[in-house]
């Protein structure tokens, strides 16, 4: 029998930033579906709020501890079973090398678009939930920049079978 995580989008941030929030939350699912195949049996995904065991995706000013990493455009925090993940927002001052933030949306922009994926930020984030670390900043370091959960995350548009089979085992030697 698997887990049950739950994932919502919350709009307004998203729109407010001027991008469509229907191209997002395709980003977003197919992030979570890329969760999906990796924990496949052991963890289903369901869009829809609950009260415990939800993911929830926002874009909002603020939230975001840039003091920890300056080039950070995206976090994940434990509220105790629910998650929030947070996106700078699109246009917000991101640091000193880029001035605005710039997220792009599908495979065109990602290919040949300059800036975040939202697919690739939410790949990432979605493996703290589950506590993944990054490997760069274990004891001892793996330098690998195509690893999901690089902590300067790659533009991955999927987990890939290289990554896919190991952080499977990893979740289940920790949640046996």
């Amino acid at each position: 029998m698997s887990d049950v995580v739950n994932w919502i989008v919350v709009e307004p941030g998203f729109t407010k930033a001027g991008l469509n929030p229907f191209r997002v939350r395709s980003e977003i699912a197919k992030g979570i579906n890329e969760w999906a195949k990796t924990l496949k049996g052991l963890v289903e995904f369901r869009e829809g709020y609950t009260q415990r065991g939800c993911i929830a995706f926002q874009m909002s000013y603020g939230v975001i501890n840039a003091n920890a990493d300056p080039d950070r455009v995206a976090q994940c925090d434990d509220f105790k079973n629910n998650w929030v993940i947070t996106f700078l927002p699109h246009g917000a001052p991101a640091n000193k090398v880029r001035p605005k933030q710039k997220w792009l949306l599908g495979w065109w922009q990602d290919t040949f678009g300059s800036g975040d994926s939202i697919l690739a930020a939410t790949i990432h984030e979605v493996g703290h939930v589950f506590d993944f670390k990054h490997p760069d900043e274990q004891d001892p370091p793996v330098f690998d920049p195509q690893h999901p959960m690089h902590s300067q995350f790659p533009d991955c548009r999927n987990i890939g079978r290289r990554y896919r089979q190991s952080l499977r085992e990893e979740f289940i030697r920790r949640y046996p």
